[in-house]
Formats: C-alpha cells, sequence, structure tokens
C-alpha cells in the first residue's frame, strides 16, 4: 500500500503546462508503492490532462529527451504499457 495520499499527485498532473511536464512527474510517481486503484486514478487523469494539453512539444528535443529518460532497460514504464 502506498505511503502517500494520491490527491497532491493528481493536483500536480492538473496542473501540467505540457506533456513533458506530465510525464515528468509520471517518471516521480511510478518510483512509489501505489496500488493498482490508485494507479488506474492517476492513469485516468493523466490521460485526460495529456488530451487537453495543446501539443507543443511535438518533434522538439524536449521530447526527445523525455523518451529518453522515462525508457528503462526493462522495457517501457508503467503509463506506456496502459
Amino acid at each position: 500500500m502506498a505511503s502517500e495520499d494520491l490527491t497532491p499527485w493528481l493536483l500536480k498532473i492538473k496542473s501540467a503546462t505540457s506533456r513533458s511536464s506530465v510525464f515528468a512527474i509520471l517518471d516521480e510517481f511510478r518510483k512509489l508503492d501505489w496500488t493498482d486503484q490508485q494507479r488506474s486514478a492517476m492513469a485516468k487523469v493523466y490521460m485526460r490532462r495529456i488530451e487537453r494539453l495543446v501539443d507543443t512539444d511535438t518533434g522538439t528535443e524536449a521530447d526527445t529527451q523525455a523518451a529518453v529518460a522515462a525508457s528503462d532497460d526493462n522495457g517501457p514504464v508503467w503509463y506506456e504499457k496502459m
């Protein structure tokens, strides 16, 4: 079970201003111990946020760096599997 409250994390995602900032928050979030229900709640919120963000990062160096930073030798991170 997670030792932290999920609410601050959801608020961070809701206030993110770019897709790369959403993924940076998710990189921090995924390292913690969360229940399946908490991960599901986070997935719903971040997917809605990504859909609403203007795609200003597409094709930029920042996106490339964020994708590389989010990748793992063991394969995609949890939010890329959904």
